[in-house]
């Protein structure tokens, strides 16, 4: 619903608060004007809802939409030792040309 306002205040008037998008995630004094990247953002607003959502009909949604689980995984040519492990992403991380 915050997110929703701060868009339609946003097309209403050349500038939009963010204080109350800042309070409901329990930010105040310096960590309001702390820089985020966007991942970093994204993933501050999947936590935030995924804590919001649970032990309700929604609980999982946010995983269910947005997370992937990947493998990363080793052989030694030498040996043909194996080691690997699974780990849950939330962003794809993409090399992009210059």
């Amino acid at each position: 619903y915050l997110l929703q306002s701060i868009a339609m205040e946003a097309e209403s008037s050349s500038l939009a608060g963010t204080t109350e998008l800042t309070k409901s995630f329990g930010w105040g004094g310096a960590e309001a004007f702390q820089q985020q990247d966007v991942n970093e953002f994204f993933n501050l607003i999947c936590d935030s809802l995924e804590n919001n959502f649970r032990g309700t009909r929604g609980a999982g949604v946010i995983k269910a939409l947005f997370a992937g689980r990947e493998n990363h995984y080793c052989r030694c040519e030498t040996c043909g030792y194996k080691s690997g492990h699974e780990e849950e992403f939330r962003a794809v991380m993409l090399p992009l040309k210059q």
